[in-house]
């Protein structure tokens, strides 16, 4: 793989991040961890591994009749070898009756790694400016 090559798989990874936890498709978003990656946002804590990230994907799940909209933006990534770090913004959005609530807004910190070809998170850290977390 290229550098570029490289950078859009991480781009990519970061978009489906947010996109598979809006659709609730809580396989595909642990599909998106290493085996043993960790997830940690400020109100719940860490969760390590496939299991615990399955786990908290349906624990975070909205209720009926709430959609949610991530977004992410100024995504700064430095690849080295088989392992990358970087961070980017997020926005995230509750929308109710077809109304967008901004929810919370932040940083990710990010640490990523090449696993069989493919990247994927080996941790994401949440950190909120608003008090809330996104979920």
């Amino acid at each position: 793989m290229t550098y570029a090559d490289d950078m859009w798989a991480i781009y990519r990874l970061c978009s489906r991040f947010g996109s598979t936890r809006d659709l609730n498709q809580h396989e595909e978003w642990v599909s998106l961890f290493t085996q043993d990656g960790t997830f940690e946002i400020p109100r719940i804590g860490p969760r390590r591994g496939h299991h615990d990230l399955r786990i908290l994907s349906v624990e975070l799940q909205l209720p009926d009749g709430v959609q949610a909209k991530h977004y992410v933006s100024s995504i700064n990534v430095a690849i080295d070898g088989d392992e990358a770090s970087g961070t980017a913004y997020f926005q995230f959005f509750r929308i109710v009756d077809g109304v967008p609530v901004l929810a919370a807004i932040g940083t990710y910190v990010d640490r990523f790694r090449r696993v069989e070809g493919e990247w994927k998170f080996a941790s994401r850290v949440v950190n909120s400016e608003t008090g809330a977390s996104p979920t």
